[in-house]
């Protein structure tokens, strides 16, 4: 039995150890990489900086490649319920500073589904969803606000950049086999360079039957408050 028990907790180490690996961003979300944050604190996961890096110095977060080898900083976004999110906004800021092109996917990983994705270069960018719908173009080496808003349930997103809607309601419409769904954030440089990230927000937002029930919530609690001032006043 003994020995059984050592098996088990040898197990649960195991799958802690690789489950750990594993960062995940919780929305609501916001991270504005303050001095002395670490990638795990701000939800993210390294992958294989052997020909570059990542850090958080400035109170931005600064990428850096430097070899032929691709480096990928990501994590997992889910709400507070540990639920995959169905209907989210993600805002940031960020500049290509050396180097020529760099990209922001949320996606699916692994399943060939769902997709969208941001590509931004020292010329032009354009932000991207799997039916092929494109933003305006934009130089990527001028600091930058990018916004997109994804709609699982109704297949729908949109994109923004520095406030100007270049996507009204794109197409998302996966590859017709796999579900609609998106569980990865990441941000990679696709050559040699740099570019730094800052001011990152991801916000669920609520659909309508929520909304509904919020509002009714906020409504009684404030039928009792008035109720409690009336008892006291009448006290």
């Amino acid at each position: 039995m003994m020995r059984l028990g050592y098996v088990f907790a040898a197990m649960l180490l195991l799958v802690v150890c690789v489950t750990s690996t594993h960062a995940t961003i919780i929305a609501p979300y916001s991270q504005t990489f303050e001095e002395g944050t670490t990638l795990a604190q701000a939800g993210f996961s390294l992958h294989d900086a052997s020909d570059g890096s990542v850090a958080i110095s400035g109170g931005v977060l600064t990428f850096t490649r430097t070899g032929a080898t691709p480096i990928m900083l990501g994590g997992h976004i889910k709400d507070t319920n540990d639920n995959h999110l169905t209907h989210f906004i993600v805002e940031f800021d960020f500049q290509i500073t050396s180097g020529t092109r760099m990209s922001m996917m949320m996606s699916d990983y692994g399943n060939g589904g769902t997709y969208v994705r941001m590509t931004a270069r020292t010329d032009t960018g354009r932000i991207a969803a799997h039916a092929g719908n494109f933003s305006n173009n934009w130089d990527g080496s001028q600091l930058t606000h990018i916004k997109v808003e994804v709609d699982l349930a109704n297949q729908w997103w949109s994109g923004w950049v520095n406030g100007v809607q270049g996507v009204n309601e794109g197409s998302l419409g996966g590859n017709g086999t796999d579900p609609l769904v998106i569980k990865d954030f990441r941000f990679q440089m696709d050559n040699n360079g740099s570019f730094i990230l800052d001011n990152l927000t991801v916000t669920e937002v609520p659909e309508p039957a929520s909304m509904v029930l919020m509002g009714l919530g906020g409504l009684l609690l404030a039928r009792r408050r008035a109720s409690c001032m009336d008892n006291h006043m009448a006290d």
